[in-house]
């Protein structure tokens, strides 16, 4: 019985050793956490706002025109660089409209995202025409 005192104690030190080393790998790794997170959400915001933008270009009546635009979002200070670009040469009656979302982190790493789509340049009226018969 001799042999066994203080070892429950040691024990007990042992596992609050590892309890601490496994704290501090946590808050080692949560300033990456935080701004993985920041980033995810700027990733977020760009995808939605190219969306957006991409929608309002495919309910648009007339032909849409390639431009540029800067939306500032005033909730993180970030700044997104919205460039539409219109392809109507590859296809007889289809129109490749592309909206390409850029900004730079917090990190001043650039970072986009890029939406493609193809558009009907049928007139919107016109386009039951197709399915009737001859």
């Amino acid at each position: 019985m001799a042999s066994h005192r203080g070892f429950g104690l040691v024990e007990a030190l042992i596992g609050l050793l590892v309890l601490t080393l496994g704290l501090l790998a946590v808050l080692r790794a949560q300033p990456e956490w935080r701004r993985q997170a920041e980033v995810a959400r700027q990733r977020s915001e760009a995808l939605r706002l190219a969306q957006a933008e991409l929608e309002r270009l495919r309910a648009a009546p007339a032909a849409p025109m390639p431009g540029e635009s800067l939306i500032d979002d005033p909730a993180s200070s970030t700044a997104y660089r919205l460039q539409r670009e219109v392809d109507g040469g590859s296809w007889p009656g289809i129109v490749s409209l592309t909206v390409t979302a850029t900004w730079t982190d917090h990190g001043g790493q650039p970072q986009q995202v890029r939406l493609p789509t193809l558009r009907a340049t049928l007139d919107p009226v016109l386009a039951g025409v197709a399915v009737l018969p001859r």
